[in-house]
């Protein structure tokens, strides 16, 4: 029964850690295409943020 609880824990923190990294890989390439961060609404933390440096980007260009 350990080991169960084990693998599986072990595949959500997996499949946790492929989101992410899919969601910063989606990140850099919008940054690198110079277009306004999107992303999905599940992540509030990752949301937020995009929002900050695109505030900070539209201020940047209008200096």
């Amino acid at each position: 029964m350990f080991y169960f609880l084990l693998i599986c824990s072990i595949f959500i923190l997996a499949c946790s850690l492929f989101s992410i990294t899919r969601t910063i890989r989606n990140i850099n390439k919008q940054i690198k295409e110079k277009r306004k961060i999107r992303v999905s609404l599940s992540n509030r933390d990752i949301e937020e943020l995009a929002y900050a440096i695109n505030q900070k980007d539209t201020l940047h260009k209008k200096l």
